[in-house]
């Protein structure tokens, strides 16, 4: 019971290490390296991570059971006291930097390693989009002025430079926000839209043409429609 109690001590405590560690490299896999998630944090993944935490928890807290020991105390009435092993001061030694790495250093140095790049992951992201908003800003604003009847032209050269730089720029901005939404991956829904609408066409086009949807698609309706009727478009 002595050995046992010991035993199972160790056991909890590199399990919730070990359990510990495996979610911070899941979270950086997720965060990191998102297309990389959909393959390697999979359920079948995860149930093998399990099972491989909880056999090397049972392996690795081994060494506990050979140094626990019974010791004899007392002349009257003798009793035992669940100790260990004094006459292995080095193996006691040993044991417990066998821990310290165990338990502390090694699974420090891993969600040190995970978290400190998931934090830079997120700093970039904010930054890119901070810089995507303050772009989108100045273009909803700069881009389109407010037109009056009573505006007079601009004669002077110096202004006219000044609002030719002022176009460059928008111009400059307007490109580095496309590029941006599109190395993001962000897109608005009129072009989510066409895309579903181009992949269904081309559905379409690949079936043949007994197919109900392909006839319905080719078919052309003949004659004539009311005058003032307008026509649908559905593609």
């Amino acid at each position: 019971m002595c050995k046992l109690i010991h035993y199972a001590q160790n056991v909890s405590a590199i399990c919730s290490v070990f359990t510990l560690t495996a979610m911070s490299v899941e979270r950086y896999y997720a965060i990191v390296h998102p297309m990389k998630a959909k393959y390697v944090c999979t359920i079948r993944q995860a149930r093998k991570i399990i099972i491989s935490t909880w056999v090397s928890s049972f392996l690795l807290a081994i060494p506990i059971l050979f140094l626990q020991v019974h010791l004899e105390v007392g002349y009257i009435k003798k009793g035992y006291w669940c100790v260990t092993n004094l006459e292995w001061p080095l193996a006691r030694k040993m044991h417990e930097v066998y821990m310290l790495i165990i338990v502390l250093v090694i699974p420090v140095c891993v969600m040190t390693i995970t978290y400190s790049a998931i934090c830079r992951e997120i700093c970039k992201v904010a930054q890119r989009r901070y810089h995507m908003t303050s772009a989108k800003g100045n273009l909803t604003f700069e881009s389109f002025p407010l037109s009056s009847k009573k505006t007079t032209k601009i004669k002077t050269k110096t202004t006219k430079v000044r609002l030719d730089e002022e176009n460059v720029t928008l111009k400059q901005q307007s490109t580095s926000y496309k590029s941006e939404k599109q190395e993001l991956g962000v897109y608005s829904v009129n072009e989510k839209i066409a895309e579903g609408r181009e992949k269904w066409l081309q559905h379409i086009d690949r079936m043949d043409d007994s197919r109900l949807a392909k006839q319905v698609l080719l078919y052309r309706p003949r004659g004539y429609r009311d005058r003032g009727q307008r026509r649908q478009r559905w593609v």
